[in-house]
């Protein structure tokens, strides 16, 4: 017997992501997809809840979508680089990569019955092949911010934002140097 998914009436979670799992819980029903499909089971959502949660802090955005077999698709994306971690009824984790936007794509990794570490690892693997965190680890951008010297001022004006040229005293221990 299914554990039913029960949150308190003053339960709202505040990360869209989260409110979307649990909307496809509330708004699913057996033969949503013309007359075919699944609402996913409790335990689909919890697990990607659990996957989601683990995995949001890597900065990727995020999408979610139904499988008619019950199943959940969690999508994260940079740019133009695609993981489907997909959670099947019996809670299995499949993963499939994409580079590419519409019908100009290619599938990059394809594996069934995948354990969450995996996950991670496939994930951190988009970051490092996108460009964006290609800029951010160059070795440019190291000497730049080695070379970043802030000064302090003993004066804070009001209404005007931080510079490297005025770092109020009080601040100065969360300025990186």
């Amino acid at each position: 017997m299914e554990t039913l998914f029960y949150l308190p009436e003053y339960y709202i979670p505040k990360d869209k992501v989260i409110k979307k799992i649990i909307s496809l819980k509330n708004e699913l029903f057996d033969g949503w997809d013309y007359g075919e499909g699944f609402a996913p089971s409790s335990q689909v959502i919890n697990k990607a809840i659990g996957i989601y949660n683990s995995m949001k802090y890597l900065g990727l955005n995020v999408d979610v979508s139904p499988k008619t077999n019950g199943g959940l698709t969690l999508i994260f994306y940079i740019e133009d680089h695609f993981a489907d971690i997909i959670i099947n009824p019996d809670l299995t984790i499949d993963v499939r990569t994409e580079v590419g936007i519409g019908a100009d794509y290619e599938i990059d990794i394809e594996e069934h019955n995948i354990q969450t570490h995996r996950i991670q690892e496939v994930l951190i693997e988009i970051l490092k092949r996108c460009t964006l965190l290609e800029r951010s680890m160059s070795k440019n951008i190291y000497h730049l911010k080695k070379d970043f010297k802030a000064t302090v001022s003993t004066t804070l004006e009001v209404g005007y934002q931080y510079s490297t040229e005025t770092v109020p005293l009080n601040l100065v221990r969360y300025v990186s140097i």
